[in-house]
């Protein structure tokens, strides 16, 4: 398609693109069907500063971060989310489905899901568990442990104090104990 878009998720089966989009009238979250080229906008300008994170098996929903939090709070910048879904523009995340359009709040520990990039997290040896770094900037140390890809909640393994780094920036070795990470 024409335009200017960025951050494209592609669903497994191959049907949707979602996609942030920027035009004249500003940005805003797209879904384009590719079998039909369609495109339709998602939500409303409650949304447009979003920006699409990730497709998540688990709830087969994309997650939707949004630009003000990434941008103006600090992405990495906090202990990991309660669980408590904050409102207004301050919103973190929202799950939209990419078949109907609609989107909702998403709670949990979501941003190891957010920045993944070049590699998905690493799996444990847990079912239905990765691990993940959350680093806290103004703390000046991250947290390494498991994040449960259905209920979302974080467990704490470890604290490594004094650095901080993210979940793209190590691997566990689980039968050896040890964590590696790029600093």
């Amino acid at each position: 398609k024409d335009g200017n878009y960025e951050s494209p998720v592609v669903t497994p089966n191959g049907r949707w693109v979602v996609a942030a989009k920027y035009t004249d009238d500003g940005p805003s979250v797209v879904r384009v069907n590719l079998t039909t080229g369609k495109e339709f906008v998602v939500g409303s300008d409650e949304f447009s500063d979003g920006v699409p994170a990730a497709f998540v098996p688990g709830v087969n929903k994309v997650l939707i971060a949004t630009r003000y939090y990434e941008e103006y709070e600090g992405y990495n910048d906090s202990e990991p989310d309660t669980g408590a879904q904050p409102t207004g523009r301050s919103a973190r995340f929202s799950w939209l489905d990419p078949e109907t359009g609609m989107l909702m709040p998403a709670v949990g520990e979501l941003r190891p899901l957010a920045e993944q990039t070049f590699r998905p997290l690493q799996a444990s040896s847990k079912p239905n568990q990765v691990w993940a770094a959350l680093p806290a900037n103004r703390r000046k140390d991250t947290l390494v442990g498991l994040l449960d890809t259905r209920t979302f909640k974080f467990t704490t393994v470890v604290k490594v104090p004094k650095i901080t780094f993210g979940s793209m920036d190590m691997w566990v070795d689980e039968p050896a104990g040890k964590i590696y990470f790029v600093y």
